[in-house]
Order: structure tokens, then sequence, then C-alpha cells
């Protein structure tokens, strides 16, 4: 059937004596976002030599078309060229007429083939363009979104929404009336919250038209901020030793934390841990682990004393005990020293408060038999003397003796007989708030 329309043609061509014949065809009249329109132009060379054809157009939307510019025919043949239309998402919908400009190279011989293309839109509202910032992102930053579209169609179009949402929080924009052909972006921004944790949240934008919706989303990371800072205080009071580990979680995380301190182990039993360690590793010197978790914000503190003033009331207790042992058992001695004089026998009596104990007053007392008589000549502190049928008794007072104190007192005698190994004397006595003790 072809070959006898082209012989037709051909025929009708030869007798009315027409060089060359083109025509157009659609295949595919209609464009849309996904597929373009198609037409076919035939030329037909009726030259008896082979020619070179070129093609042109006539068209308000020269970004759309494309077709192959030139093709050589030979004698009495036809070739097809190729015409195409993609719109892109921009175009409005609506017919749009075009004409192809068919051109002998060499006569220059043109020929005017005319059709009507159409657009078609699945959506009415097209969305030039979207973007979300980025995909990870610190608390207390700023998450952003936007959205630009624009009305397709040959009228207003007002009956469209846009939404967002970021985690839980939606949001609408107040949306304005497009024009046909005319452009609108709408943005949205989001912060995230100082104190927000770790988490995957999902940002998205929904464009609704009538029956058409389109969504876009984007997951964006919320970072961890690991922030853990730690204070450490000491004070030294000599016989107190304290101090204080804080460690507070400034992130956005639960942190496992670990805190320890050291002393050497003969400070345990006057070391005191607030609160009770949950680890003791031991030795010379004893480590003491404390263990928890810190949920963001928490912070733990662990004290340490070491009472130095415990060992040392002990030692004071002991001094104490001693001293009022020496108090309660402590003696006020009394001796007797006798040496050859050229005066006669010297007689020295020592007195020494050997206690702890203030004594106001002492007495001592002391005899003299009757094979001596006493000088009374005394270069000291005076006797009260008292003649008895067996000798003489002296006594004197002693006043204001002081602990560890010591006194002598002298006097000289005159033995009456000669004895070979001299006289014998007896010891003395000292009375302490009228209690007598012999002290030898």
């Amino acid at each position: 059937m072809k070959k006898v329309v082209l012989f037709l043609v051909l025929v009708s061509l030869l007798l009315t004596g027409v060089a060359f014949q083109a025509s157009m065809e659609p295949v595919e009249r209609e464009a849309s976002a996904d597929n373009e329109a198609v037409f076919n132009v035939t030329v037909f060379n009726n030259y008896s030599e082979e020619r070179r054809f070129t093609l042109d157009y006539e068209f308000s939307r020269q970004s759309w078309i494309y077709f192959e510019t030139s093709k050589t025919i030979p004698p009495g043949e036809s070739k097809d060229f190729k015409v195409t239309f993609s719109p892109g998402e921009d175009a409005l919908e609506g017919s749009y007429s075009f004409k192809i400009f068919v051109r002998d190279f060499e006569s220059r011989e043109t020929k005017v083939v005319s059709d009507v293309m159409r657009v078609n839109r699945d959506y009415n509202l097209n969305v030039q363009q979207h973007s979300f910032s980025s995909e990870r992102a610190d608390p207390g930053d700023t998450v952003e979104a936007s959205v630009t579209v624009q009305n397709i169609l040959p009228r207003i179009v007002g009956d469209y929404s846009i939404t967002s949402s970021f985690g839980d929080e939606t949001r609408n924009s107040d949306t304005e009336p497009l024009a046909p052909g005319s452009v609108k972006t709408y943005d949205f921004k989001y912060d995230i919250s100082e104190e927000a944790s770790p988490e995957t949240r999902n940002l998205s934008l929904e464009v609704v038209q009538g029956d058409e919706r389109r969504f876009y989303s984007q997951l964006v990371d919320i970072n961890e901020i690991v922030d853990v800072r730690r204070n450490e205080s000491f004070e030294d009071k000599v016989i107190t030793v304290s101090g204080t580990r804080t460690v507070s979680n400034n992130g956005n995380s639960p942190q496992n934390i670990s805190e320890n301190v050291s002393f050497a182990s003969y400070l345990e039993p006057v070391l005191t841990l607030d609160p009770e360690p949950d680890n003791v590793i031991e030795g010379n010197e004893n480590t003491y682990v404390w263990t928890t978790v810190l949920q963001p914000g928490e912070s733990f503190t662990a004290s340490y004393t070491v009472n130095y003033w415990i060992p040392l009331v002990l030692a004071l207790i002991i001094i104490i005990g001693i001293i009022v042992l020496g108090r309660l058992t402590g003696n006020v001695e009394v001796f007797k020293e006798t040496e050859e004089t050229a005066e006669g026998l010297k007689v020295s009596i020592k007195v020494l408060n050997n206690t702890q104990n203030y004594r106001p007053e002492i007495t001592v007392r002391d005899f003299v038999p009757n094979v001596a008589e006493i000088k009374e000549e005394f270069d000291m502190l005076e006797p009260e003397i008292r003649k008895t049928t067996d000798g003489t008794k002296m006594e004197w007072t002693l006043e204001d003796f002081r602990p560890g104190e010591e006194r002598v007192i002298q006097y000289i005698v005159d033995p009456k007989l000669e004895v070979e190994d001299g006289i014998g004397l007896p010891d003395p006595v000292i009375v302490n708030d009228g209690k007598k003790d012999q002290i030898e």
C-alpha cells in the first residue's frame, strides 16, 4: 500500500512539475514530564539528481524543540526528519502551534508544514525544586527545608497546601494563590533543643493540590555530644584533710563514669568516704573506685576525709592517762645523807615531790636520839623542836611544793659517844595531807 501511495505522489509530482514535496504527520502529539511529542516530516526528492535538504522552524519555545537539521536524498526517493518536543516540568499545560520550513539547499526553494503539539501534566502544580539542610546536626542547630512550586495551569491556582514536619513537630505554610506560570518558594526552619538526645528524625515536605500529592523526606541524625566535666577541691586543716570530686554530664547522652582515689592502707581506720565506694583494690595503697551512669544534666559527687585528729586524740588520751596514773601512783620521797665535817656530823634531808600534783604544804619529821646533840643553828628553814626522854624530835613545814621540785634540809649534830662505825640515825618521816608515809 505504501508503495502505491509513493507511486501516486511521484506521478502527481511529475505531472505538476514540483521539484520536491514535504509533509508532516504526528507520531505522538502530546508531551508530558516523562514523554516527548514526536512528529515526522517526510521530504520527497523529485529532482533528477541527489539533493541536500535542510530544516528550520518557527516556535515560541525554542528550548523544547529538537530536529535533524539536514539530509541528502537521492533522486526519486524520500526520507523522514524526526522532530521532537520536550517541554520540561515548568511548561504550562496547553496547545502550542509550530511551523517547519523544508528548504532545498541549492535552489533555496522552501516548503512550509505546520501542526499543533500539546502539553499534558500529571500535576497541575509543578514542584520546581525542593531541598533539605545537612543530614547531620548538633543540639542547638537549625535544620531547614525548602520547596519551590509553579502553577502550570492556564488559570489561577489557590487550592493547594504545603506541609512540613520534623520529628513530632508539624507545620502548615500560609499559601498564596498562584497566577499561571508564577513561582513561589516556601521555607521551613526547625530549632533543635540544646538538650536533644542523639537520635534520627525525619524531615519532610508535602505538596497537595486537589487529588495530587507529592511527598519528599530526608533523615537527619542528631549527633552525640560527649561533654563530661570534672572538678576537684582539696582542703588541708592539718589535723583533717578532705577533698571532693564532682563529675557532671553536660552532653546529650548517658555516660559511664568511673572515679577513684588512693590512700596508704594504714590510713583506712581514719578514712571516711561518702558515698561508699563500689570497689576497693587493696595493697600497700588502697584504691577506692566509684562507678555510675550519668544521664544528661546529672552530676555525681564523691568526698573523702582523713581524720588525723583521731590518732592524735588517742595519743593525748594515753599521755593524759600516764599523767593521771603518775599522779595516782607517784609519791613525795625523802632521803637522808650524813657527812663528817669539822663542825660535826652534817645531816642532809632531801625532799622530792615525785608526783604530778602541786602540794601546798608538806611536813617532814626527823628524830635524833640522845646519843647525839643537835646544834640548834640552822642555815636553812628552822624546824619546830621538841625534847623527849629518848631524844629530840624536829618537824619542818615546806610550803608551795611544785611537781618535780626538790628541797634540801640540813643540820649538824655532835655525837656524845664514840662509836666505831658511827652513830645510827633513824630515817625521816614525811607528813602529806595529814597522812604519814615512811620513805627510804
